[in-house]
């Protein structure tokens, strides 16, 4: 099943989070271009999603993998 961001984006609407939704085939790190966005001006509750993550980290600076889906 193929991700709908766009089907994500409305129902999101009108909320805090996720007023600002990104959605990225392959990133190293959502968290690093997260932070990006951040020092970019981003709104609050901006969201940063990936099909697949390739240098991603978990708590603890733990390495943080995803396969695609």
């Amino acid at each position: 099943m193929e991700f709908d961001a766009e089907a994500l984006q409305s129902r999101l609407a009108g909320k805090r989070i996720g007023c600002r939704l990104h959605f990225l085939p392959t990133v190293d790190s959502t968290n690093r271009v997260a932070l990006e966005f951040a020092r970019e001006g981003a709104p609050e509750g901006t969201v940063v999603l990936a099909d697949r993550q390739t240098a991603g980290r978990g708590r603890l600076d733990r390495i943080w993998q995803s396969p695609p889906g």
